[in-house]
């Protein structure tokens, strides 16, 4: 009687009999130089620290699911009284963001792909009261591929806001390989490498290597940047917002595969702080000089 021999293992690559666990992981630190508070006698910085950590789980080759996990500890420093609060004095000296997601991303066929998110946001001041620091949302969107060179997209975002209200932005994606000295020009759109955390804006970079990427680009970090003000702020139930436009250029290293180590600077312009009360009404604002920022970024992903 024959023996059957024993089959020889799966190749490398091949399909696994449970689903392929891979890793998203990135840590960014941003600091602000001073700049006066316009119409007042006082000055600001801010110090930004970002983090996620993303598993992901491929369902099938299509189907992709992940669940990151977002946060962010933001130091302010208000030297002499910025004007923000009736009866002056410092409006907030940290702010601290969390969230949780769960997001999809299904590829339909090889010109279109189909993302989604739904998201719990929890975004205060230190001393402010966590149930009223709660947000939540979603984001839905495709993308079609027209070739190699170029992918066009279309992603709406819908949050609620802390002062009443939903907060709805339209953002286009767009990566398209720049037909001149292929491959190393690329006009990017949506979301950014440069800039710290979930940023989105128009970038362009040039790879004159495979390992290393210079970019250029037009962070719009003021999108979501609104925060519940301490509990014992004489703005009740208040809401603080920081918003700014920076002109970032960054320099991308990849010295192994997966791993994106970035380090960054520029000018934050259009910048302004508020106060708004329960009900989204403005009760301060004041915009802020131009000033110098720097950061960095290493990222991981398996």
């Amino acid at each position: 009687m024959e023996t059957k021999a024993p089959e020889p293992p799966p190749p490398v690559g091949a399909q696994q009999p449970l689903p392929l666990l891979l890793g998203v992981f990135d840590l960014s630190s941003a600091y602000t130089f001073p700049a006066k508070v316009t119409g007042t006698p006082g000055r600001m910085s801010s110090t930004f620290v970002t983090g996620r950590l993303g598993p992901v789980i491929r369902i099938n080759p299509n189907l992709y699911v992940s669940f990151p996990l977002d946060g962010s500890v933001s130091f302010y420093e208000f030297d002499r009284d910025p004007g923000l609060l009736p009866g002056g004095g410092v409006p907030w000296d940290q702010v601290r963001s969390f969230a949780v997601a769960a997001q999809a991303r299904y590829r339909v066929d090889e010109h279109w792909v189909l993302l989604g998110e739904i998201n719990l946001a929890s975004t205060g001041a230190r001393g402010a009261s966590f149930e009223k620091t709660l947000s939540t949302g979603a984001t839905f969107g495709a993308q079609y591929r027209f070739g190699p060179d170029l992918t066009l997209g279309l992603l709406l975002t819908v949050q609620t806001r802390l002062a009443q209200g939903l907060f709805v932005l339209p953002v286009p994606s767009v990566e398209w390989v720049l037909p001149f000295d292929q491959p190393r020009w690329r006009l990017v759109a949506g979301g950014l490498r440069v800039g710290s955390g979930r940023t989105a804006g128009l970038g362009l970079a040039y790879a004159p290597l495979p390992q290393l990427a210079f970019n250029l680009g037009v962070v719009l970090v003021g999108l979501g940047r609104d925060f519940r003000l301490p509990a014992n702020s004489p703005v009740e139930s208040g809401v603080g917002r920081d918003s700014a436009l920076p002109l970032l250029a960054s320099i991308d290293w990849r010295p192994i595969p997966h791993l994106h180590v970035t380090l960054w600077g520029g000018v934050s312009i259009l910048r302004s702080i508020s106060v708004l009360d329960s009900s989204g009404n403005i009760v301060n604002q004041r915009d802020v000089e131009p000033s110098g920022l720097i950061g960095g970024t290493i990222a991981l992903g398996l």
